[in-house]
């Protein structure tokens, strides 16, 4: 298990902004997908939309999940 991580030369980040890329089309749509409505304004950095959105959404918080192992099981002497 001593496995080196990879270096960044095995995966150079990308030369161009892939949002900026992206046709405004399917910008809206993706933000429609996640936000489910179009975005209000269009602002010159897309990235700097996405930057927006994230910081505006609100946090979740964690619940752990109950573990399986823990509930009683019928039979075993436990009431239910």
């Amino acid at each position: 298990m001593d496995t080196p991580a990879p270096a960044p030369a095995d995966h150079p980040p990308p030369t161009t902004d892939t949002l900026a890329d992206l046709p405004v089309e399917a910008f809206v749509l993706g933000w429609r997908i996640l936000t489910g409505e179009p975005p209000a304004v269009l602002l010159g950095s897309r990235t700097a939309m996405i930057a927006l959105l994230v910081a505006c959404a609100p946090v979740v918080p964690l619940t752990p999940a109950d573990p399986v192992w823990d509930a009683p099981l019928r039979g075993d002497g436990t009431q239910l």
